[in-house]
């Protein structure tokens, strides 16, 4: 897919040669006179002016895009990285858990079986 610069300079490209078009088909048919050619020559001028301003406009808009574009990846990579160590710790946390509950479930046993012994004693 072609990028947004490739595309703009295609269509400048067309717009101008759209206009070069118009303007010799125009310059053709008043060859009759210089001062008509002359006109025409000072209007191709302008316009060829105008469009390359125009040209350098948005190439100062693309720049523009680009550099947010770069800030938008670097926060991008930056929140990657937050979330991988959210995860991990996430992962220390379950393992603890874990270990908290095999632990209670020991203590739980040895409880049982201290309540087993008594109530057999009491019997």
């Amino acid at each position: 897919m072609p990028t947004q610069e490739d595309r703009i300079a295609a269509l400048e490209q067309k717009m101008t040669t759209i206009e070069l078009e118009r303007l010799y088909e125009k310059t053709k048919a008043s060859e009759n006179t210089p001062t008509e050619q002359a006109y025409n020559y000072s209007a191709i001028s302008h316009n060829l002016t105008m469009l390359l301003g125009i040209a350098s406009g948005q190439e100062h808009a693309i720049r523009l895009m680009q550099g947010d574009l770069e800030i938008i990846k670097e926060r991008g990579e930056h929140q990657e990285q937050d979330i991988r160590a959210i995860k991990d710790d996430l992962g220390i946390i379950k393992e603890r858990i874990e270990q908290r509950f095999t632990s209670l479930e020991g203590k739980f046993e040895q409880v049982l079986h201290q309540l087993a012994v008594l109530t057999a004693k009491l019997e």
